[in-house]
């Protein structure tokens, strides 16, 4: 189903109905910390940092996808053309991709009537043997399960969603972070 921004917020059109993306929900709650890190290097700096930051997530999904997806020719065609930064990680995310057994679904629009939300999950499907809801992410530092909540928040939605709309048990989460210097990812399992 589609999505289109509405004035910086995501939302998707299901059965007549908008529904604001998890992002855009979550998004709605005060960072403090966000507020401090951006008056501490400046708006133009912290401008710069977001646009590269994402660009390297998105590099690194693509790849993941691609590998997940057995595209062995966009793999290498990726990397070729990725920074040395994308390259690094994609490698050090492998061994975690490796351990992902069956794809059911990646990059797929997903809607809770209940919830009234919507977004796009990166990937379910089974790691180490149980269905698993898994997002991935990348960093520039380490982190830990308490730095990393809202992450939780989005995964939960996701399972909640494929539960709803697919008829499913509700899935596990799995986060999965390449941080930069770390040889493997830190990767987080959770219920919803």
């Amino acid at each position: 189903f589609p999505s289109h921004d509405n004035n910086g917020s995501r939302h998707y059109a299901y059965r007549g109905v908008a529904y604001p993306s998890i992002t855009t929900v979550l998004g709605s709650i005060h960072n403090e910390w966000l507020v401090r890190w951006k008056e501490s290097v400046g708006e133009d700096r912290a401008s710069a940092i977001s646009r590269k930051a994402t660009s390297i997530g998105t590099a690194v999904h693509s790849l993941c996808e691609a590998y997940l997806q057995n595209n062995e020719r966009g793999v290498i065609k990726q990397l070729r053309a990725a920074m040395p930064e994308v390259q690094v990680r994609f490698r050090n995310f492998k061994p975690f991709l490796n351990d992902i057994s069956e794809v059911f679904i990646q990059e797929a629009p997903l809607v809770s009537s209940i919830l009234k939300v919507a977004g796009t999950v990166d990937c379910f499907a089974v790691y180490k043997g149980r269905p698993c809801v898994i997002d991935f992410k990348t960093s520039n530092s380490v982190k830990t399960k308490e730095d990393i909540e809202h992450y939780f928040a989005q995964a939960s939605f996701y399972a909640f969603a494929i539960a709803e709309m697919y008829n499913v048990p509700l899935p596990d989460i799995v986060i999965a972070i390449a941080v930069n210097g770390l040889k493997e990812p830190l990767v987080f399992e959770s219920k919803p």
